[in-house]
């Protein structure tokens, strides 16, 4: 069965599915493919352009639903809640995405409406009351990605291949070699991180020797403190977490090593952890699996 859901900032949601006697999605349209914005550059007397960067576009998605009811009581509700649920002056949705015969975990994107609920005129299959209705929906950003971060403990070099790691996030373990931990990112678009250095730790380090990215603090993380440093586009954020208290931390950032745009790569990731000091220290790090496209399945 696929079911597409979409979720309101407060919490609010409405799901429409294959098969169901309320909400049924009956025209998926197409889920699978991705736009490109390409620049290019011509040269004087140049045969064809050159191109200079490609970069996923905005996208628009167009859903049939059929709104129905077992009765008329029934089927006016359902007209009423889907009326209301879809407000073109909502800022953003959440959508999700599940496919219970692939097996997919859920899939996430944040979009908007881009044209409000429209009816069809249609006739009424005997015994049940049913409306058709076409959603424009706007994605800014048409990606897709897991609902929760993954989570990998990384530890300084000298500590290695000691165990138990005291940290009370829940995590699991990349493969661990004398070099550093082996990140399997399973996306296939690189995506952002976000890593938390755990006190004490002395100037500690976090390289992604894949990409040859480096992000480094200068500073010493007091113990029971942190320093959490997420590097998604538009949102970069350097914070000290000490207690309930969080302040800015950018300035703690090392000039020659701050890559603060630092990503995963689509498949395995080598990603090492340094500190100066000579305690016990250890760092998180947090990441979406981010996808270009999904299969949904034949339009019906």
């Amino acid at each position: 069965m696929e079911k597409i859901t979409f979720i309101k900032p407060n919490g609010d949601e409405i799901s429409f599915s294959d098969y169901s006697t309320s909400f049924n999605w009956y025209s998926k349209g197409d889920m699978g493919s991705i736009p490109t914005a390409i620049s290019t550059e011509k040269g004087f007397e140049q045969r064809g352009t050159s191109i200079i960067q490609n970069l996923i576009a905005a996208r628009t998605f167009v859903f049939g639903f059929d709104i129905r009811g077992v009765n008329l009581a029934a089927f006016r509700e359902n007209l009423r809640i889907y009326s209301r649920f879809f407000n073109p002056e909502e800022p953003s949705y959440t959508m999700q995405y599940e496919n219970s015969r692939l097996g997919y975990a859920p899939k996430v994107m944040a979009v908007a409406i881009g044209i409000g609920p429209g009816f069809l005129r249609t006739r009424g299959q005997a015994g049940i009351y049913s409306q058709r209705s076409m959603l424009n929906v706007f994605a800014p950003v048409p990606v897709w990605s897991d609902e929760g971060n993954s989570a990998v403990a990384l530890l300084s070099q000298e500590d290695l291949f000691t165990f138990p790691v005291q940290i009370t996030d829940s995590f699991i373990f990349g493969s661990i070699n004398e070099v550093g931990v082996l990140v399997d990112y399973a996306g296939d678009l690189k995506t952002s991180i976000i890593v938390q250095f755990k006190g004490l730790s002395t100037n500690p380090i976090i390289e992604n020797v894949t990409n040859g990215e480096t992000l480094k603090l200068l500073t010493t993380v007091a113990d029971g403190d942190s320093v959490r440093i997420d590097t998604a586009y538009n949102n970069t954020e350097v914070t000290l977490v000490s207690g309930e208290v969080e302040t800015d931390a950018f300035q703690y950032v090392d000039p020659d090593n701050n890559n603060l745009n630092m990503t995963l790569r689509p498949g395995i990731n080598l990603v090492r952890y340094t500190s100066d000091d000579s305690a016990r220290s250890s760092a998180i790090l947090r990441y979406k699996n981010i996808w270009a496209s999904i299969y949904s399945g034949r339009d019906s």
